[in-house]
């Protein structure tokens, strides 16, 4: 059974030191697509091929090149280092480009297969990893039909026992820039993928990770527009699709070398897969004054792309040769000055500050940091803990404080020193819902009319303070969406409605898990919820265009 999707093989028909016969030339290959088993798995076929009689072994290395960054300079070209292709699926292929074997590289990148001898075969080296019947990853080309990225080599095998083939995916680097087929950076997302898999499954090794596809493309560029055009607009994770896409134009924007980039938008497919994220996604900046859940998920996901990779310093590349850094961080050091302000008058470094927020769970993993002088070791068991389980179910919308609550009520005896690590960036909550010094939830009485005041007695508006609300955008800042809760009394459905008060603004709710009630413009919003008794439940509202005025009612009743 032909069980193969691709983009394009880079023949390159070899001839063996040593054959008895010269390898006959490739004519190409058929395409085929196929029914892939997706389910949960992380099974890898590593055991080594022995050969019988009639058989020659043939094995052997895939590695691949890969250039690191040189601190805020960009991408050194002039030190290459070649690394192993680990986890990666492999098949052979018979004359008729049949699959007749199929295993995956070691964590050394090494294969083996037997071969009958003097028979033609074809080696495939695919970007995926997993089972080769149940991936769970594929770096593909979203420029040419999603068509999985792989190298392939032809060759023709001798009377001999045994023979070793070893291939380098190339980076297509020269000194004049990138010249040739870049055949390496398939091979360098996958293997940070890889990186970011075996870390976690060494603290939770029952996980079965769903298929991830993971697009990339030398085209791929910063213009907003048709991804199948390369116009992806920036490397992100689509949840709708559950794909994620990464920048690949040279003397643009290239990640596929940028190893924090790949593993941060690769914990947005975990967030979303195994725990729960409120986000509203969009741009954020490290001196953002962000939406909590927004703030919340951009941290974790900066701050475990540094712990999996055991280092601490996150750097996203760009510019004429890469030689350029546009985001250079230090999880391990204070970014944002205690004594800064916003020019809103709010301090910097806070449960909206992505800075603070990846600089606390940071240092709530290692053994402290250079600037934030914490003894607290946690680890990375109770942070994906926190997140597989209480994060996951909490009735708050996602944020640090729901974070640190489950991570307090597992680790109750340092309890106090997790606050403290969390107050030195100002972020101090009573619970999952309720910060100290800037509550966000207001409270709501069933069946008691229309709110029309926030927590603070002042108006319910949503707000522009600290980042715009236009056209389309609802926006990502902290108040451009206003967070309620309320608690029934009785099962049954519950009807949240939202008013805008002067009709010419355009509401929209937000439940957990994020899930939004957007109807017609100018009009109130109903969301209909089918609750237990005393089940908190959150909600918020935004709107679309402008800061909108409103007011906000819960009754009970209402048609599920």
């Amino acid at each position: 059974m032909i069980m193969r999707r691709h983009l394009f093989y880079l023949y390159l028909t070899i001839s063996l030191i040593g054959c008895s016969d010269s390898a006959p030339s490739s004519s190409g290959s058929n395409s085929s697509s196929a029914n892939i088993d997706n389910s949960h798995t992380v099974e890898y076929n590593t055991a080594t091929a022995t050969a019988d009689e009639g058989e020659v072994l043939l094995s052997g290395e895939i590695t691949y090149t890969r250039y690191l960054p040189d601190g805020e300079n960009g991408l050194d070209y002039n030190a290459p280092v070649y690394l192993p292709v680990r986890g990666a699926v492999i098949e052979l292929w018979d004359k008729n480009d049949e699959v007749i074997s199929s295993t995956n590289s070691t964590d050394g990148g090494k294969y083996s297969f037997s071969v009958a001898k003097k028979s033609q075969v074809t080696v495939v080296f695919k970007a995926v990893l997993g089972h080769p019947k149940s991936p769970t990853v594929e770096v593909v080309d979203n420029t040419q039909g999603e068509a999985i990225y792989a190298l392939a080599r032809s060759i023709y095998m001798p009377i001999d026992d045994i023979k070793n083939f070893n291939i380098n995916a190339e980076s297509g680097w020269s000194e004049n820039g990138y010249t040739a087929t870049r055949e390496a950076a398939p091979f360098a997302i996958l293997d940070d993928i890889y990186t970011a898999q075996q870390r976690i499954l060494t603290i939770d090794p029952t996980l079965r990770f769903p298929l991830l596809q993971v697009n990339w493309s030398s085209e791929n560029n910063g213009s907003s527009g048709a991804v199948s055009n390369g116009d992806i607009g920036t490397s992100y994770y689509d949840p709708a699709s559950k794909k994620f896409y990464i920048l690949g134009a040279a003397d643009s924007d290239t990640d596929e070398y940028d190893s924090a980039v790949v593993i941060h938008e690769w914990f947005h497919y975990f967030e979303d897969n195994f725990s729960r994220t409120d986000s509203l996604g969009g741009e954020h900046g490290e001196r953002d004054i962000l939406d909590p859940s927004v703030a919340f998920s951009e941290a974790y996901c900066n701050a475990l792309s540094s712990i999996v990779r055991d280092d601490s310093t996150y750097i996203d590349t760009y510019g004429r040769q890469q030689g350029s850094t546009a985001i250079y961080m230090n999880m391990d050091e204070d970014s944002v000055s205690d004594s800064s302000s916003h020019r809103k008058g709010l301090r910097y470094d806070g449960f909206y500050s992505e800075s603070s927020i990846q600089e606390v769970i940071y240092d709530l993993y290692d053994g402290g940091g250079s600037s934030d002088d914490d003894n607290l070791e946690l680890g990375l068991r109770p942070l994906h803990l926190a997140i597989v389980k209480q994060q996951k179910t909490t009735p708050a919308f996602t944020s640090i404080f729901s974070f640190l609550q489950a991570l307090k009520e597992d680790n109750s005896g340092v309890a106090g020193e997790i606050e403290r690590i969390a107050s030195d960036e100002n972020i101090t909550a009573h619970d999952e819902y309720e910060a100290i010094a800037t509550p966000l939830y207001t409270d709501i009485e069933i069946d008691s009319g229309d709110v029309t005041e926030d927590i603070l007695g002042d108006p319910l508006q949503t707000w522009s303070t600290y980042g715009a609300i236009s056209g389309d955008d609802p926006g990502n800042k902290l108040y451009n969406r206003l967070f309620f809760r309320f608690t029934p009394q009785r099962n049954g459905c519950h009807t949240i409605t939202a008013t805008p008060t002067d009709r010419s603004g355009d509401l929209l709710i937000y439940l957990t898990d994020s899930l939004v009630v957007d109807d017609d413009f100018g009009q109130s919003e109903k969301a209909v919820v089918d609750l237990k008794a005393y089940q908190a439940t959150t909600f918020a509202v935004g709107s679309y265009d402008r800061a909108t005025p409103f007011t906000v009612r819960v009754d009970s009743g209402g048609n599920c």
